[in-house]
């Protein structure tokens, strides 16, 4: 796949919800109840209205321009809602994963203190969970950190007296969101995301999807993650696609709900991670005689992302799929990060997924990685594709440096996209780090001094006396190329 080069861009997230809502009145988003199978529908023009009411609500609780806000809410109608408000409003949402465990120790909440203590931000949450509000409030008590019920702004939102002249107007390159890394590695780092950076990566996942109106979008990926938020929302958006969106713990209670909702709306596309693809693959194996009947002949993109993707997942849920009317080679495993926005690669649509085998000895003996033929005690890497982003789409580093691990930067066919900050590492020098010539097309510039075409399932903060082998396809390797200790 070459690197993608959308239309010049201009206008906002905000200009896109309104010429959306002006060019597909009757598209919108059901919001599938996480209680039942129920849905609520929401418009475009509904929820372009409910977010100008939203912003006044902001400003007025003294929320301004350029102020952050920390997002941990459940309910995606009032998530969107409050999230769409802020960006009318051009204050910097920063969405994080809301309370699931109503303890203090509890990953969520840690991560929201983290968080707050990096931009000190008022922090938006449901009081509906009075057991995690409580926890909240007691964590907070004393910081001067202000909490704020989402039920409160939904409620205030509805009985505002809105005035269309009191609006906030975006620019272009204004930040649009804080949007923080899932914190696999450790706490969670932020990256400032503009509206040019978002509109850039969403084009560019349209681009590589084939969206268009006429499509469906399928989800239960959570909105305080960038792949549920600007692959599963945004980019529909964008394309004017009708969204379906369950609650993720709906589909871990429920995974073939998924499916049962694709075949009632026939979606069209729909998205996973691989935790998420193993999940169903497991039930429908447990319940295979006690499935009701779906037709998923609709499908025709699935993209796998948000970590490391086994092939072999891939293989087994799409013989689980094929007698009920999925089409072959639809996955398509893809890489992303908050550093690039989203979308970093992505396996072409319609094609068999790729993988490479590497000696799996040598990996973990040496910290050497060898391209060997399939065999015994060989590790099976999915390839996931090439460099599907233009520089446009590189955000900008905010609230913590980098992440103690080793950047490095490849070249992607003709041209090169350059990080925004000095916060990020330069490329190295080819002539300090080649033992032999470097690959001309290496897929993306990632961490974890890893190819995004292939991956050592390795974190380290050093990739110190690590020679490194990648294919250059699926048949040959090139030649080593290796980190020396202390320099590149």
């Amino acid at each position: 796949m070459n690197q993608i080069h959308p239309e010049p861009l201009s206008g906002t997230l905000v200009d896109i919800l309104e010429e959306t809502a002006a060019r597909y009145p009757e598209h919108g988003i059901f919001h599938v109840a996480s209680g039942d199978t129920s849905e609520e529908f929401q418009s475009y023009p509904e929820l372009l209205r409910n977010a100008k009411e939203m912003a006044q609500v902001l400003y007025r609780r003294g929320l301004r321009p350029r102020t952050p806000l920390i997002l941990s809410v459940d309910a995606s109608r009032t998530f969107l809602e409050i999230f769409w408000g802020c960006l009318f409003s051009g204050v910097l949402p920063a969405p994080l994963a809301h309370m699931r465990t109503p303890k203090a120790d509890s990953m969520e909440a840690q991560k929201i203190f983290h968080v707050w203590e990096a931009i000190k931000a008022p922090i938006v949450a449901d009081s509906s969970n009075e057991r995690a509000f409580a926890v909240l409030t007691d964590m907070f008590k004393g910081t001067g950190a202000t909490l704020i019920a989402s039920e409160d702004l939904i409620t205030e939102a509805r009985i505002v007296d809105f005035q269309e002249n009191d609006r906030y107007t975006p620019q272009h390159d204004d930040s649009a969101v804080l949007q923080f890394s899932s914190g696999s590695t450790g706490m969670p780092k932020g990256a400032r995301l503009t509206h040019r950076n978002l509109i850039a990566n969403i084009r560019a996942l349209r681009a590589i999807e084939g969206g268009t109106s006429e499509d469906r979008l399928v989800t239960w990926l959570p909105y305080f993650h960038d792949f549920g938020l600007f692959g599963c929302h945004l980019m529909p958006m964008l394309a004017g696609m009708d969204q379906i969106k369950m609650d993720p713990f709906q589909f871990a209670q429920r995974p073939f709900l998924w499916m049962e909702k694709i075949h009632e709306h026939r979606g069209t596309i729909t998205s996973a991670t691989n935790t998420g693809i193993e999940h169903l693959s497991a039930y429908i194996g447990l319940r295979a005689d006690r499935l009701p009947e779906v037709d998923l002949s609709c499908l025709k993109v699935w993209t796998v992302g948000a970590e490391m993707i086994s092939a072999e997942s891939c293989r087994i849920l799409q013989e689980q799929l094929a007698p009920m009317g999925l089409a072959p080679h639809l996955l398509m495993p893809g890489y992303g990060l908050t550093e690039t926005t989203l979308v970093a690669t992505c396996h072409p649509r319609n094609t068999p997924v790729k993988t490479f085998t590497l000696d799996r000895k040598l990996m973990v003996s040496e910290q050497v990685v060898r391209y060997v033929p399939k065999g015994e005690d060989v590790a099976e890497f999915t390839s996931v594709g090439k460099s599907s982003i233009a520089k446009s789409a590189l955000p900008t580093r905010t609230a913590s440096p980098c992440p103690p691990t080793v950047w490095a930067w490849w070249k992607s066919g003709a041209t090169t996209s350059s990080p925004t900050t000095s916060t990020i590492p330069k490329r190295p020098s080819p002539r300090s780090t080649e033992t032999g010539s470097p690959p001309a097309t290496w897929a993306s510039w990632t961490p974890r001094a890893t190819c995004a075409s292939w991956a050592v399932p390795r974190k380290s903060s050093s990739c110190a006396g690590r020679t490194i082998i990648p294919p250059t396809s699926s048949t040959s390797p090139c030649p080593a190329w290796k980190r020396r200790s202390g320099s590149w």
